[in-house]
């Protein structure tokens, strides 16, 4: 994508809206799209006050263990060293990465609900009609 460090993330919906238009003009039947931002996890981490780029990409390291690992142990992981980050932030982060949305606008309403992030994440969600 032209610009893709400078563009505003709603850009990066516009992808998955392709491949959403092109499965169902094809008849596929029903299918789920998947999204990870990894600019959107950085911007929440922001906001719990992980801050430090290498503290985050430690956490990242840990979150995309939990489909093999489970969230108890991610948990317990992000509970102690080096993390000891506190309970509140572990739950935050294990419901913020459990949020599934179907379609732009409940995807905007989770992220509004979530605070929008810090300014590096900060996610257009201005939707017409």
């Amino acid at each position: 994508m032209i610009g893709k460090d400078s563009l505003a993330l709603a850009f990066d919906a516009e992808m998955p809206a392709v491949i959403h238009a092109v499965f169902s003009a094809l008849g596929i039947g029903e299918f789920c799209i998947q999204l990870n931002n990894r600019r959107l996890l950085r911007g929440f981490f922001q906001r719990l006050g992980v801050t430090d780029a290498e503290q985050q990409m430690l956490v990242l390291r840990e979150v995309d263990k939990l489909d093999k690992r489970g969230a108890d142990y991610v948990r317990d992981t992000l509970s102690a060293e080096p993390f000891n980050m506190s309970e509140d932030a572990v739950n935050s982060v294990l419901e913020f990465v459990a949020t599934r949305s179907e379609g732009h606008r409940r995807c905007a309403a989770s992220w509004k609900r979530w605070g929008g992030g810090s300014n590096e994440a900060k996610l257009d969600v201005g939707i017409a009609g």
